[in-house]
């Protein structure tokens, strides 16, 4: 309120002389209602839906420099701030660069660049531009199917997760890369809490929005009632000789794309080569060889020409070189740790339609072997001078 005050003002040789005014003290800053002299920063994490995006890491800097993780609702919170510094509040995340990433968003991104079903929120924009060179191009294509398949294992010029204040609008949407875009919040000059310092996150190469919250590395709630059978004659491999193994599938029809790993016995078989098969756009990239050493071999394609395949056609082949005796079927099977494993069914041509999940399966058919067997000479030469001779057979396994 109304104080009074006395001024009074004192020379060098002890002469003074003073006056009375009136101050109107007034508590505009909320310093009263904050004894401690000191505030509070806080806001939200999620994704453009809404969502909370669990345990990414906040930082703040300024009058002091902490971080810390966001809750299980997305929210941060800052406290016992010294008032009167300005404070930068900035979200970083660069961890499980593979969560939410998968084929589907390959096929996605397929789709944008040939325009059958552009992406629209400039947030999914900025998902699918993983080596940030401002546009969504086929290069991006090529990073995403390298992390799938584990040849890199991250994207070589970006953060797993990117942050965007949530009230900022972009003055194109259609093209994000237009604007200088803040990737944190800045407060000047702070002496009252703030509570509405909100961020939209935005994970890298996760252009269908199927990314986990909880950094897992998928939001797998998709229960496939079908599968994508893939069969290969069984055989026994003889150490030593090298075989050709194809892949096919009895049921390859509006398949849009696939991912899956293969898991080898390293001690009973070399893969030396994949040669991929009758489908147009199958190329050597569409394998992962990174990890062969470890027994797994991965793979991800995307079926940009709707093709389907015969069951007499080959979708790809493995050349092998066995390295101990044994049966196929007891050393080849699908891997489910290394990625998920799923194949999408739909049309490729038509923008929007609703994907179906498909498990994949690897089944092994019961053939002759084709080994050759020395059986006993017949007649028996000991019993019989008469013309020896010996016969070969095809025997079954």
């Amino acid at each position: 309120g109304n104080q009074t005050a006395t001024l009074t003002v004192t020379d060098v040789y002890d002469n003074s002389s003073f006056c009375q005014t009136t101050i109107v003290v007034q508590d505009n800053l909320g310093y009263c209602n904050n004894p401690n002299n000191d505030v509070a920063i806080g806001g939200f994490v999620g994704t453009e839906d809404g969502e909370a995006l669990v345990q990414k890491l906040v930082g703040v800097s300024g009058g002091i420099s902490i971080a810390q993780h966001t809750d299980v609702d997305g929210s941060f919170l800052f406290d016992n701030l010294p008032t009167g510094s300005s404070y930068t509040i900035t979200p970083t995340y660069d961890t499980n660069p593979l969560n939410g990433v998968t084929t589907l968003d390959m096929v996605v991104l397929r789709k944008h660049i040939l325009n059958i079903d552009p992406i629209n929120t400039p947030y999914r924009l900025l998902a699918a531009d993983v080596n940030q060179s401002g546009s969504v191009t086929t290069l991006d294509l090529v990073q995403i199917r390298k992390l799938i398949l584990h040849i890199i294992p991250s994207f070589t010029n970006n953060t797993s997760w990117r942050f965007i204040p949530a009230d900022y609008e972009f003055s194109d949407p259609d093209n994000p890369w237009n604007d200088n875009f803040p990737e944190s919040i800045t407060l000047q000059n702070v002496f009252n809490n703030n509570w509405e310092n909100d961020f939209i996150g935005i994970k890298i190469g996760d252009v269908n929005g199927s990314s986990n919250p909880n950094n897992l590395l998928a939001a797998d709630d998709r229960n496939a009632t079908e599968t994508l059978d893939l069969t290969t004659d069984d055989r026994y491999l003889e150490a030593g000789y090298h075989y050709e193994i194809p892949i096919r599938s009895n049921n390859f029809d509006q398949i849009l794309g696939y991912q899956f790993a293969l898991k080898f016995d390293t001690d009973y078989l070399d893969i030396t080569e994949v040669i991929p098969g009758d489908l147009v756009d199958m190329e050597v990239s569409n394998f992962g060889m990174k990890l062969l050493q470890e027994g797994i071999l991965t793979t991800a394609f995307e079926n940009i020409f709707d093709q389907p395949l015969a069951s007499d056609e080959v979708l790809f082949t493995l050349r092998v070189r066995a390295k101990a005796a044994t049966s196929l079927s007891d050393i080849l099977s699908i891997e489910r740790a290394t990625l998920p494993v799923e194949a999408y069914q739909g049309s490729f041509d038509a923008a929007g339609t609703e994907v179906n999940y498909r498990d994949i399966t690897l089944g092994f058919k019961k053939t002759t072997d084709a080994r050759l067997k020395l059986y006993q000479n017949h007649p028996n030469p000991a019993n019989d001078q008469t013309t020896i001779g010996f016969y070969l057979s095809a025997a079954e396994d």
